[in-house]
């Protein structure tokens, strides 16, 4: 059956014509056969009763008279018929009277009959067996007087050889009947399957090409007819809703396009006057003249300018995650001062809220880990800003833990919460949980993002919060751990970079842009350290100052007028080969990345342009070695004379504080914010502090604590 199943329609209908053919014949023959051979079998024993009433009626006078010489004349004219094996004749008392015998046949060999004369109750009998066939005729006078019995054994040669030619007969005429069958179903099943191939081949094109103009062929008005229509018909709906799709798609994808092209160009527009906003508030910050004031409004411009930006980046990152084109750039990375610098950031924020905010990282934590540092810290951040956002008073917790190597990070918060029924909507793009009359600044994408971005990273996102009581987000993922990694060592200030070693000329640097905000940025970066920088508006001018003072590195804007940054990178390139050409664009565009890498830049830099970022370029494509500046020694002035005096008990509690929580930077600020008179165990704790002697300082906390 499986092979008649996998058989073709064409198979399949030959089959089915045989078989039927085939079990027809069988059926007819064996009735004929059947009846062949019982009128056959009638007819011979009508013969041999008949001959044995001719030879009683012939020998009944002589049974009368007991002649057996007459008897036996007439029992000998059955050697006529070769048939006959023997006959008997018995008497009317049952006894043996004669016998006749066939030529060259044993006697003694021959079966006796099982039935005996005096058993036979009826006039007539027969009994046939696998070799022969006895009959018996009882033999009466005219008067109707029993007179005796005539028992004749005939073989059944005749009857076997017309069973054989009856069986060949019919085995020839199976065999022709089969193979006309044959013959018809080759020839007639092309009427069914004809129809049938034309519509399966239509498919096959159909599926293969996708074109649905095409139509079957219709060769009959039967059913297979209307099927082939009824096939047409759907093939002409399908190409009518496949340009209806089209259409939709068309437009789906111009409108989606056009919405990425608009939020690229936004973008790229927001992000020219962030370059100017960012870019002077790092230029100015590294004024050590600043008074506290001067800083903290410099540091609200960075941090206003960087939220700006947070939010640019948030709604591009939606389009790219919905367009499938956001990737992960996994790379080697030092754990403890990733989380480190992420709870000082939210400390600060928690610590102008006045809430209360609590760190703890698992000892377990390996000391490198292999991701993508800025989305992990997207993630991060966006779940801690969310706490500390909906958190009115209380307090904020921050943990981390390893196990089953899983990174486990965990943050709580007794914040508004959220409601069982909005639990599901938080990570769609643009809601927000909470009172609608109460939310808090934002785009809504923060969840989204995150929720997005760690699936990407192959994570997961949990969350479990009650309305008015706060808030649990934790998140599993898998960071390959760096074995061969060294704790990085610490650094209690980060010193400025004043200049370059150089023995030669200075340095000179191609600054090619059509703002003059951005090229004012980059000279009051570059000329303070010793380069020496050339400004060109436009790509142009680029291609003309490059070939004529061959600057040992260019800066190149890429969407400008008159003359783009890619053509004129590609102009460059014809005659300048090794000079470093550092793409600093706005545009957001991938295509525009790598296309500025195709034309020959060496490498890419986003806008605003982070100070770091750039010094670093610098360093790798003109191979130079930075001057710091030197800081001025933390100890704080004391005299001789000074006593070692001891801190309060509040004093001490902070110390503790803060030297559980390892915040070097905030002990030494502790240190220097001491009395006069507390000089002596400033130093010392500073001292303490610059070695991260951080047991020293938990002694020294317990000791003063204990007196």
């Amino acid at each position: 059956m499986r092979i008649f199943d996998n058989s073709s329609l064409k198979n399949k209908l030959r089959i089915i014509i045989l078989l039927t053919s085939g079990i027809v014949l069988v059926l007819a023959s064996v009735a004929f056969v059947a009846n062949d051979i019982l009128t056959f079998r009638r007819n011979m024993l009508t013969d041999l009763f008949v001959l044995a009433e001719l030879v009683g009626i012939n020998s009944s006078a002589g049974l009368l008279f007991e002649d057996d010489f007459a008897v036996q004349e007439n029992i000998v004219a059955l050697k006529a018929n070769k048939h006959i094996v023997f006959a008997k004749i018995f008497n009317k008392r049952n006894s043996l009277f004669v016998s006749y015998f066939k030529k060259d046949v044993d006697k003694t060999s021959l079966p006796n009959s099982q039935l005996k004369p005096d058993e036979i109750q009826e006039n007539y009998l027969f009994n046939f067996n696998q070799d022969y066939v006895d009959i018996f005729r009882k033999v009466y006078t005219n008067k109707n007087k029993f007179v005796g019995t005539v028992y004749i054994r005939s073989d059944l040669e005749a009857f076997y050889k017309h069973l054989f030619w009856a069986a060949n007969i019919i085995t020839i005429i199976m065999i022709l009947s089969l193979l006309l069958a044959l013959i018809l179903a080759f020839k007639f099943q092309k009427v069914l399957t004809a129809p049938i191939d034309s519509l399966l081949g239509t498919m096959k094109a159909v599926s293969k090409s996708k074109d649905y103009s095409l139509s079957a062929r219709k060769v009959n008005n039967d059913e297979l007819g209307i099927l082939v229509e009824s096939f047409n018909d759907m093939l002409t709906q399908i190409k009518n809703h496949e340009t209806e799709l089209a259409k939709a798609r068309d437009q789906a994808m111009a409108a989606n396009q056009a919405k990425s092209t608009f939020l690229a160009n936004m973008s790229h527009e927001l992000r020219t006057p962030l370059n100017g906003i960012l870019g002077y508030a790092q230029i100015l910050n590294k004024d050590r003249q600043l008074n506290e004031q001067q800083k903290t409004g410099i540091g609200i411009i960075q941090r206003s300018g960087d939220y700006l930006l947070t939010l640019i980046s948030d709604i591009l990152d939606l389009s790219k995650i919905e367009a499938g084109k956001l990737e992960i750039f996994p790379a080697e990375f030092h754990l403890k001062p990733f989380l480190n610098s992420l709870a000082e950031l939210f400390k600060m924020r928690a610590q102008q809220k006045e809430i209360e905010f609590i760190y703890k990282f698992a000892d377990n934590l390996p000391i490198g880990v292999s991701g993508d540092e800025k989305r992990l810290r997207q993630i991060v951040i966006n779940l801690l800003g969310n706490a500390i956002k909906f958190t009115k008073q209380g307090q904020v917790s921050f943990s981390v833990e390893f196990y089953q190597k899983k990174f486990i990070f965990k943050i709580i918060d007794s914040g508004i919460g959220i409601a069982k029924e909005e639990l599901e909507n938080i990570f769609l793009p643009f809601q927000q949980a909470g009172d609608k009359n109460s939310k808090e600044q934002g785009t809504g994408l923060g969840l989204s993002i995150t929720k997005k971005l760690i699936d990407r990273m192959g994570g997961k996102l949990h969350v479990d919060s009650l309305l008015g009581q706060g808030s649990t987000f934790w998140v599993e993922l898998e960071l390959p751990v760096i074995s061969t990694m060294v704790e990085e060592a610490q650094s209690i200030d980060t010193p400025q970079v004043i200049g370059y070693k150089s023995s030669e000329k200075p340095l000179q640097i191609l600054i090619v842009d059509d703002n003059w905000e951005n090229r004012a940025i980059l000279q009051n970066m570059l000329e303070p350290l010793g380069f020496k920088t050339m400004n060109a508006v436009n790509g142009i001018e680029g291609v003309k100052f490059a070939a004529e003072h061959k600057p040992d590195l260019i800066l190149m804007d890429l969407v400008m007028p008159e003359m783009n940054g890619f053509d004129a990178t590609a102009e460059i390139r014809k005659t300048l080969k090794d000079i470093p050409i550092i793409a600093a664009s706005a545009s957001v565009f991938e295509e525009h990345r790598q296309l500025s890498l195709d034309v020959g830049c060496n490498h890419f830099l986003d806008k605003p342009i982070r100070e770091s970022e750039l010094l670093d370029v610098i360093k790798r494509f003109l191979n130079v070695e930075w001057v710091y500046e030197e800081l001025q020694d933390i100890h704080i002035e004391a005299t001789e004379e000074q006593p070692l005096v001891m801190l309060s008990t509040e004093q001490a509690e902070s110390l503790m504080t803060l030297a559980k929580s390892g915040n070097i930077k905030g002990i030494i600020n502790f240190a220097k914010q001491l009395d006069s008179e507390l000089i002596p165990m400033a130093n010392k704790i500073i001292d303490l502090a610059k070695s991260f002697d951080i047991n020293g300082l938990r002694n020294l906390a317990q000791e003063i604590l204990e007196k």
